[in-house]
């Protein structure tokens, strides 16, 4: 602890050159469409920030399909609309390219086989396609990652709240413990 103390009041513009150097190389990398898409694919794979971004794109997917589908937009369009409004741009991408492969003749349910659609995603395009009731199926899917967006919230609140009361408890002790060593320095 002294050491890391010691190179930090020593050496301390090293420190904030690394930060801007590693903020500089994530804002570098996030600007270029293939970094973007790499960062995308990182965030992804986060535990519970990864599942939210992944639940909250499917239900763009889900819902949006809904809406636009009963509005009498063909699928191919639709999936282009959906494709532009999704913030990740590697579930973005699988989107666009699963329109292209309908386009091309493919049946929807394997277009949307992809590695950043949920399976449950690709199974119920599969049953909305056979049974001609994809509006609905989409609207029950969309229902369903609304809840898993809630429970998923709910879990980053009960994790992140342990670290609020640690990073609290930590300042509180580093207060008394500066205040009680100044006090013993000033008695001895």
């Amino acid at each position: 602890m002294m050491a890391i103390s010691n190179f930090i009041t020593t050496s301390w513009y090293y420190v904030i050159i690394a930060i801007i150097v590693t903020i500089s190389a994530i804002v570098y990398t996030y600007s270029r469409p293939r970094g973007r898409i790499y960062i995308d694919i990182l965030l992804l794979k986060v535990p519970l920030i990864g599942s939210m971004i992944s639940a909250n794109a499917m239900s763009q997917i889900t819902w949006g399909l809904a809406t636009l589908l009963q509005s009498g937009v063909s699928v191919v369009h639709a999936l282009k609309i959906i494709g532009d409004l999704i913030n990740n741009k590697a579930i973005a991408e699988n989107v666009v390219d699963a329109s292209e492969e309908i386009l091309r003749g493919s049946d929807m349910g394997k277009s949307f086989q992809k590695p950043y659609i949920e399976e449950l995603i690709q199974q119920m395009t599969l049953v909305g396609e056979r049974t001609g009731s994809m509006v609905s199926i989409m609207r029950d899917a969309g229902e369903f990652y609304e809840e898993r967006i809630r429970t998923i919230t709910k879990a980053i609140a009960s994790a992140t709240e342990p670290a609020a009361i640690l990073l609290i408890g930590g300042i509180v002790g580093y207060v008394y413990y500066a205040f009680f060593k100044s006090m013993f320095a000033l008695a001895g």
